[in-house]
């Protein structure tokens, strides 16, 4: 009836909702981990430049650099984080969809 047709719309639009939701983390994770790769990679490029440095040469950023790529190893962890709790939320997200999707079967039979 008129009732379940009203419900049956708002089942419809959360649906939608929370598939767009799923494509946007899905984008957003990329994103992130491709930023991680990035970060990462400089940070092991200038670890490896730190230790081809003779730490005893007068004039070289030994320590500096060796900060920079502890400080890049710590951004790079914090990016893998935020990466683990999108796919945790977007994992849900995917439940919820199923859910919505038994709910519409319901309604629409």
């Amino acid at each position: 009836g008129f009732l379940d047709k009203k419900i049956l719309n708002k089942i419809v639009l959360s649906q939608e909702f929370i598939q767009n939701m799923i494509v946007t983390n899905g984008a957003l994770i990329q994103d992130n981990l491709d930023q991680t790769e990035v970060i990462y990679k400089q940070s092991v490029n200038l670890k490896k430049l730190a230790t081809d440095m003779p730490p005893d040469t007068p004039g070289t950023e030994y320590m500096p650099v060796l900060r920079e790529a502890d400080t890049m190893r710590r951004e790079h962890e914090k990016k893998i984080a935020k990466s683990q709790s999108l796919l945790a939320i977007t994992a849900n997200m995917y439940k919820l969809d199923e859910s919505y999707g038994l709910f519409r079967h319901l309604y629409e039979s």
